[in-house]
């Protein structure tokens, strides 16, 4: 993890915690990719699997900390193919412009926590000793930014990750994203500076807002 949206990753957390505290424990993480067909593997072997997160080594692409333009998602596509709308105080964003075009394709991993979440640090884990689930025992590779993995008992030594938050994953686990609409940068800047200091009734009143402004009822 680390900025996105161009939204701080500090920011990004401070925000989640406000959803999660709103959601009864719940909140939504975005992520770019669809994880393909490692996720019901990993729900059939562990009934509470649990999601990992480290800050990037790398520094954040600009595309990432300072894009050109930002989409608010509205909605996610359920079980039976049909499009429904997000939890009124759920914000997902991502950059809105891709090499290819504009984005149309996005992700949110469904997580819960019964703690207050915040970047926390000590904790390590050696990226050798993880393989990708369903990859036929495939080392997991530095560019992969989400990855399925279970844990080894190899005695090999690797780059050390520090896991700066942790929380469950929840069903339907992962949810694809729908309905992208352009957010002002105005309100982006709203966001930003509704992190700190801000109680979760404060949020809610933001978020329903700003879902008004950008045509989401």
């Amino acid at each position: 993890m680390q900025a996105e949206s161009g939204q701080e990753l500090g920011t990004i957390i401070l925000h989640k915690e406000l959803e999660r505290e709103l959601g009864s424990g719940r909140f939504y993480w975005g992520i770019g990719n669809a994880l393909g067909p490692s996720l019901p593997v990993l729900v059939n072997k562990t009934k509470h699997p649990e999601i990992l997160f480290s800050i990037m080594k790398s520094r954040p692409k600009t595309i990432d900390s300072n894009p050109n333009a930002v989409s608010l998602w509205s909605e996610y596509i359920d079980e039976s193919g049909h499009p429904r709308p997000l939890p009124e105080y759920v914000l997902i964003l991502s950059r809105a412009i891709t090499k290819s075009g504009m984005k149309k394709r996005s992700y949110a991993l469904v997580c819960h926590s019964d703690i207050t979440i915040s970047l926390s640090h000590g904790t390590h884990i050696d990226i050798s000793h993880l393989r990708n689930l369903s990859g036929q025992g495939r080392k997991v590779g530095f560019s992969q930014v989400t990855a399925i993995v279970e844990h080894t008992s190899s005695v090999d030594r690797g780059i050390s990750y520090e896991i700066n938050l942790r929380a469950l994953l929840k069903p339907p686990y992962l949810i694809k994203l729908a309905h992208p609409v352009r957010l002002s940068g105005n309100d982006l800047e709203l966001i930003k500076a509704t992190a700190n200091n801000s109680t979760a009734t404060e949020w809610l009143k933001l978020v329903k807002e700003i879902k008004s402004r950008c045509g989401v009822l």
